[in-house]
């Protein structure tokens, strides 16, 4: 995801991170001009978490949501809302791990081992395995 640093405007000066929306609409813009690619894409998005008790980190997902939604309407795809339960249930079943981060990357390591240093250093595989889950 194509990110900038930027002040945050409040009492206290720090930076944060925003999606650069005009990056992002020229890589789902080039996705699609490919000749490989399907006209029928649907986006599929994980409805952010919203927690008082987490402030900081739901106003930086509203804000992420935002940004994603403007890219996709502003090139017409459609998109859906999926739970992080929905993809998870079924994928991590049988998993002794708490830690759904540590369970998607052991997941996205046996379902795509070819990818496993990219899983690794990302952190997680998530969106490959929700990509998974409603494609099979």
């Amino acid at each position: 995801m194509p990110v900038r640093k930027c002040k945050n405007y409040q009492k206290v000066s720090q930076n944060i991170s925003r999606i650069d929306v005009k990056k992002l609409s020229q890589l789902i813009g080039n996705e699609n001009t490919d000749t490989n690619a399907t006209t029928d894409a649907t986006a599929i998005i994980e409805r952010p978490m919203i927690n008082p008790a987490r402030f900081k980190a739901s106003i930086s997902a509203s804000r992420a949501l935002e940004a994603v939604l403007i890219v996709l309407e502003g090139q017409s795809i459609p998109y859906t809302f999926v739970d992080s339960k929905e993809w998870q249930k079924p994928l991590f079943e049988g998993m002794s791990e708490t830690d759904t981060k540590v369970k998607s990357i052991q997941r996205g390591i046996e379902l795509f081992p070819e990818y496993s240093e990219l899983i690794t250093k990302h952190g997680d595989a998530d969106s490959a395995l929700m990509g998974y889950h409603f494609l099979s």
